[in-house]
């Protein structure tokens, strides 16, 4: 008994630690901003000092994955200390890439507080789960595609949530739990296409940050093909693999249609792109990089989201309540994703600082250049499958093989390469947070979802993958 209450004052007093850890993630925030988006000059150091102080209070009370990704960012730091020739420029540029990845997270904290309690998305989320068989495929992935935009991890619980409590239209359990996969399934496909092209996701910041010579604008047109092709094969996968469910369903009665129409749907496409004209906007305006514009533009549209949903009595007072309850408690509390993409920022700095990016090169020498970017999206993508995150290896790989002249082929080819392999790592490999998600509220392992489930569409996404990126080696050749 003694030990046992000894924990649990220990567990209050990381809880106590909460609203510091809140405060100190909206602060390195607002300084990140401030630095990235109004090029306002000595707040990076801030940022800096706010980050670390946030991660500081609440590790001790983070997940084992937690505790380990920041275990190995504090041990690279003291590597570099000790054995890099420039450590203070490394070691700022690694906490520099935290804060951004931190910021970009915390930003979408900020509004996902507002969507995740809109009357409008929950009514989107019943609609398209109702949809008739034929079009509930197409439905879902558009639509976890469309949530994954404004809700993040979010959306994935949500919709997979809702899919596992709903009514299936059949008596038959065989019968229920195969169009829970196809739902479940469909949820998890279209989610993953977000980080193709979305500003809102963190892949085109790690992307972009290993390519200095592009940006968002730039390769937005092959991110939003690469989104297309896996949407429509994801379609063509599921047609095939739920033949027979289509025909054991025949003579069961039918389910019931869906209520209503899809104008909601069409309000939510417009309220997201409202969001992305804000960020937009402010990408051209304030002439910042695509991650600041996120992070100065979110946090507003989530405020005035919660805004509508206050009562006009008293609004101000329970907007302040609902805002600092969001700081204190729920930002720190839901830490975890913030924690391990800002450590694995600085873990991909850090190493590929320490390792000699000559031999990376020199394995591509051999390879003619147009292959060698093939060659980058299937790296990517074994990493994932040995549970290396795919921040870790598109920093390691892209900071290696991206700069100006290292390999000549195009840098085109090169973002398609590391976008597509972080993009089918998502669902393809068991380690990622969302098929960990997935197979925690469907309640099957891991390696179900991200093997048997999506296995086959992933190789056949895959290559697909490789003839889109060889085009584009050959089309854009520098």
């Amino acid at each position: 008994m003694p030990h046992a209450g000894g924990k649990q004052y220990a567990l209050n007093n990381y809880h106590r630690l909460y609203p510091a850890a809140g405060l100190a993630l909206v602060i390195s925030l607002a300084a990140t901003a401030l630095a990235d988006g109004f090029h306002v000059p000595y707040v990076r150091p801030v940022a800096i000092i706010a980050l670390l102080t946030g991660i500081g209070a609440l590790a001790p009370n983070l997940p084992r994955a937690g505790k380990v990704f920041v275990g190995t960012a504090l041990g690279l730091i003291l590597v570099t200390l000790f054995t890099a020739k420039e450590p203070g420029a490394i070691i700022y540029a690694a906490l520099s890439r935290g804060t951004a990845f931190a910021g970009l997270m915390t930003a979408l904290g900020l509004m996902r507080e507002g969507a995740s309690n809109s009357p409008l998305v929950r009514a989107c989320g019943t609609h398209m789960i109702a949809q008739p068989p034929k079009l509930r495929y197409a439905a879902l992935a558009v639509g976890a595609h469309l949530f994954g935009l404004i809700l993040n991890l979010g959306a994935l619980v949500m919709l997979s949530t809702m899919i596992m409590r709903g009514a299936t239209g059949t008596s038959d359990e065989r019968l229920s739990e195969l169009r829970r996969r196809r739902a479940l399934t469909a949820t998890l496909r279209g989610f993953a296409t977000c980080s193709t092209w979305s500003p809102m996701a963190i892949t085109p910041t790690v992307v972009l940050s290993t390519l200095p010579m592009l940006k968002w604008a730039d390769i937005v047109p092959y991110s939003l093909a690469l989104m297309a092709m896996y949407l429509v094969i994801g379609g063509i996968f599921d047609n095939f693999e739920t033949r027979h469910l289509v025909r054991a369903l025949q003579g069961t009665p039918r389910e019931p249609a869906p209520v209503g129409g899809w104008g909601k749907q069409l309000r939510l496409v417009a309220l997201v792109g409202v969001i992305l004209a804000f960020v937009i906007g402010a990408e051209y305006l304030l002439h910042a990089n695509v991650t600041a514009a996120v992070m100065i533009a979110t946090p507003p549209v989530g405020m005035l989201w919660m805004i509508i949903q206050t009562r006009p009595r008293r609004r101000a007072l329970l907007l302040w309540l609902r805002i600092k309850r969001l700081v204190l408690y729920r930002l720190p509390r839901e830490s975890l994703e913030t924690v391990m993409f800002s450590s694995s920022g600085i873990i991909g700095i850090m190493l590929s600082a320490l390792i000699e990016p000559a031999w990376i090169v020199a394995l591509t020498r051999p390879i003619p250049p147009q292959l060698v970017p093939i060659l980058v999206f299937w790296a990517v993508i074994a990493a994932g499958q040995i549970g290396i995150s795919p921040v870790v290896s598109v920093v390691v790989i892209g900071g290696a093989l991206g700069a100006p002249g290292v390999v000549p082929v195009s840098p085109y080819a090169m973002a398609a390469a590391l976008t597509a392999g972080w993009s089918l790592t998502v669902a393809w490999s068991h380690f990622t947070g969302s098929v960990l998600t997935v197979a925690r509220i469907g309640g099957v392992p891991p390696p179900v979802v991200s093997h048997e489930w999506n296995g086959r569409y992933s190789m056949a996404a895959a290559l697909a993958s490789s003839l889109f990126i060889l085009g584009i080696a050959f089309i854009k050749a520098p």
